[in-house]
């Protein structure tokens, strides 16, 4: 099973592994952290951050604080579009392999958010759709 996301355990860079090791001092090792439990984790630093930044809990205030700048998170490096409210993260690439994932391929370049799918591909594509009836 092959597998896309912005954080798998398996990840060797020094924020994922400490964020391991924070998890395990606290819930213990068996624990396993998901891309879900770390999306929510990296989402309350930068709440975090944007309410200590700004001294006040006014929700522009705090967006306006956070938005538009690259932060390091336990996802790695990433930044929210101030305009469509998504964030550019780091896809990976993994397989399951005996119980956890192995990382096929993570380049560690950021790839932006395109939520309604306006931007065109780099080299567009000139042939004719292949498309058939079927019944």
């Amino acid at each position: 099973m092959l597998s896309i996301g912005p954080w798998f355990e398996t990840l060797g860079d020094p924020e994922p592994m400490a964020f391991r090791a924070r998890i395990a001092g606290r819930v213990g090792p068996q624990y396993r952290a998901s891309s879900f439990f770390a999306t929510a984790y990296a989402a309350v630093a930068l709440l975090v951050a944007g309410l200590e930044e700004t001294g006040t809990d006014e929700p522009h205030a705090v967006f306006s604080s956070v938005a538009g700048r690259a932060r390091d998170t336990v996802l790695g490096r990433i930044e929210i579009n101030p305009i469509t409210r998504h964030t550019s993260l780091i896809p990976r690439l993994a397989v399951a392999d005996g119980g956890a994932f192995r990382i096929l391929s993570n380049t560690g370049q950021v790839v932006s958010p395109a939520p309604y799918l306006t931007t065109l591909a780099v080299t567009p594509v000139d042939r004719k759709p292949n498309l058939r009836s079927v019944s």
